[in-house]
């Protein structure tokens, strides 16, 4: 009997050695996974119904009856833990009462994602994972300092893999001997534009823009530094710079940087 009860006691201490093992493993395997989806449009509501993330044989739903409303603007975050790393996406719901499928295959995670079309591209979707990063960088965190480089701003911000467009050099500026010109428009979302402006003294820049929910930011390097690093919600940036002394035809860099996850049109003021 004594024998009997010792290989009992082994043979329980070996299934929960193994039930341990086996749930360490399982928890080890789940990751946590942020759908977020953004409506880039300016007057449909895109409604939700289901979201559909696959990985061979593995399938998680997530559905929403009658549906999860994103209004123009919006960005909504759906968070779910997982079993397996998804591979493949599916999105269904409704524009106007008309119904749409979008599907990635294979799916990038971690990158801005587009609709082709089935949601009328109103959808820009990114799919993070836990410990695989954002393009978006935390609230309060925006690595812009003043005195920085050029290179050392761009070398920040695409750090954080906001991408950046460049329009114009120093020797051959984009807008040169600026007078008071007004321009409207565009940046994508999680991006910047660097545009290379030339002034015969100094450079006053103003964006403005009309989506409290959009975070956008004004940088000017030139003989200073000036940068407004604003919250959501400020509809209006300015910068002048002036440099040291009369020197005609200066070169001034502007960047404007969407933190956000929308693109946003936007209207800039340039002059003398």
């Amino acid at each position: 009997m004594r024998t009997k009860n010792i290989l009992l006691v082994g043979l329980v201490a070996l299934l929960v050695s193994g039930l341990v093992t086996s749930s360490a493993l399982t928890q080890q395997q789940k990751i946590e996974v942020t759908v977020s989806i953004s409506n880039v449009c300016s007057q449909n509501v895109l409604t939700i119904q289901l979201i559909q993330l696959s990985s061979g044989t593995s399938i998680d739903l997530q559905t929403f009856l009658p549906g999860e409303q994103i209004r123009p603007g919006e960005t909504k975050d759906f968070t779910r833990t997982l079993a397996f790393t998804p591979s493949r996406m599916t999105i269904r719901g409704l524009i106007d009462e008309t119904g749409f499928s979008v599907t990635f295959d294979p799916l990038a995670l971690n990158a801005t994602l587009r609709d082709n079309g089935e949601a009328r591209g109103c959808l820009q979707v990114i799919v993070k994972t836990a410990g695989g990063g954002t393009t978006q960088p935390p609230t309060g965190q925006k690595p812009i300092a003043e005195g920085q480089s050029l290179e050392q701003v761009l070398g920040a911000l695409q750090g954080l893999g906001v991408s950046v467009s460049q329009e114009g050099s120093q020797a051959n500026p984009k807008f040169p001997n600026v007078d008071d010109p007004i321009f409207l428009r565009a940046i994508g979302g999680f991006s910047a534009q660097l545009l290379f402006v030339s002034s015969p003294g100094t450079l006053r820049s103003v964006i403005t823009w009309g989506s409290p929910a959009v975070d956008l930011d004004l940088i000017v390097i030139g003989f200073g530094f000036c940068f407004q690093l604003n919250p959501a919600g400020i509809l209006a940036e300015t910068c002048d710079r002036a440099p040291f002394g009369p020197v005609p035809g200066a070169v001034f860099a502007v960047i404007i940087i969407n933190w956000s996850a929308v693109p946003q049109a936007y209207v800039l003021s340039l002059s003398s």
